[in-house]
């Protein structure tokens, strides 16, 4: 088997991820998109909070499963048709609590809230026929006024 990894990016630092509960402000960091297990479309938002502490959270893309990724939408101050590439560097107020699972405890998102850090974009929403496509946009931020 060859492998190319001549475009491939990697992470200096290991990732350092949230193990507390309760307010954080997070801004979108990264997002990813691939496929479920079972081949569904699964969109991840990788956030970072002020220490630089990460956490992830999964969204799979099916009709049952959209009112969370709207909730998520919605707290990012976008439009309710957007590219996913948007979320990038968005603020949100987020509720972080603890769930136990079989392999331990894990940190997740409760909630969402909008922050006032959002600025409003120069873009126009993007139509049903069109939502796959690619957008470029410009941002006016004032580094000033980012807190981390």
């Amino acid at each position: 088997m060859n492998l190319n990894l001549t475009d491939v990016t990697v992470e200096e630092n290991e990732r350092q991820y949230i193990k507390y509960t309760g307010e954080a402000l997070l801004k979108v960091v990264k997002v990813t998109v691939g496929k479920t297990q079972t081949q569904n479309d699964q969109i991840k938002v990788h956030f970072q909070d002020k220490q630089g502490l990460f956490i992830i959270e999964s969204f799979t893309v099916v009709p049952q499963s959209l009112w969370a990724i709207k909730i998520l939408v919605k707290a990012l101050g976008l439009p309710e048709v957007i590219n996913t590439d948007n979320f990038i560097g968005r603020y949100v107020n987020a509720t972080i609590k603890e769930k136990k699972t079989q392999n331990g405890i894990i940190y997740v998102i409760d909630k969402y809230s909008e922050s006032k850090l959002n600025k409003p974009l120069n873009i126009q929403p993007v139509q049903q026929q069109e939502a796959n496509n690619d957008y470029v946009h410009n941002v006016n931020i004032d580094n000033d006024e980012i807190p981390f």
